[in-house]
């Protein structure tokens, strides 16, 4: 089994707060799956990665349409969730043999993107037929429509951690390894504190905008996710479609 490798290099990476939740989640586990969750660039892969860095037995796939579980087994090449767990449970034995294995429970890791519309309920389901079997479950959900959509049998079955914006230290220290920390403060007054939001911004300001620039960027980006927010709508078990925001709003409204 090789140490899980993250896609953001160590050195880009700065610890968090939250990264210590995680930690102790994946320390102190008990059968529920657990959701990663929070607004668009806030971090959520890289603070989840990070934790998971050097662990063995960490199998991590993308979940990009509801097609997703027959691309994973065929990528781990097993014909089927019967050999899948079977997999589990050899792997279970492997790591009992590690002194001090960051885990001793394999761990799942379902990375699913902001362009993901579909799949879901199916994560749902079988998110919670893994977990009965002795895998570990983290969702890394990049929309809010696929964190609500995300139901393992309800909220005593799951545990969830919000990934929230930078603390005012985390941020300095994320504009520092940029290059920034003079002008650190000016550049989150202007962009916010979304670790995401800062790198993008340190990008552009080599490639020559202002910080009037990249505040009117900022706003208009904000003023973006509400509207999406307002028109949110996720797909449920049975192909339901739910209204999440402006609509879902009304309905409660009119009963």
């Amino acid at each position: 089994m090789d140490p899980f490798v993250p896609k953001m290099p160590k050195r880009k990476v700065i610890h968090r707060k939250v990264m210590d939740t995680i930690a102790n989640r994946v320390k102190t586990w008990d059968e529920h799956a657990t959701i990663v969750s929070g607004r668009f660039r806030t971090g959520k892969t890289v603070a989840v990665e990070e934790v998971l860095r050097g662990a063995r037995g960490i199998f991590k796939h993308t979940v990009k349409d509801e097609h997703w579980e027959e691309r994973l087994y065929k990528s781990l090449q097993v014909d089927g969730p019967g050999m899948f767990e079977a997999v589990l449970v050899r792997v279970k034995a492997e790591l009992a043999k590690l002194a001090d294995p960051i885990t001793k429970t394999p761990i799942i890791l379902f990375e699913v993107p902001r362009a993901t519309t579909k799949g879901m309920d199916t994560i749902s389901s079988t998110t919670k037929d893994l977990s009965t079997e002795g895998g570990k479950v983290i969702i890394s959900a990049s929309s809010a429509a696929a964190a609500l959509a995300f139901d393992a049998g309800g909220a005593n079955r799951q545990k969830d951690i919000w990934i929230d914006e930078l603390t005012a230290e985390e941020a300095k220290k994320v504009l520092t390894l940029h290059g920034h920390e003079e002008n650190a403060q000016d550049i989150i007054d202007a962009c916010g504190s979304r670790v995401g939001d800062l790198t993008e911004s340190c990008k552009d300001m080599v490639a020559g905008k202002t910080l009037q620039e990249l505040k009117q960027e900022t706003e208009a980006t904000a003023e973006m996710e509400v509207r999406d927010f307002l028109d949110l709508e996720v797909e449920v078990a049975g192909g339901r479609i739910i209204p999440i925001g402006r609509a879902g709003k009304q309905q409660a409204t009119c009963r």
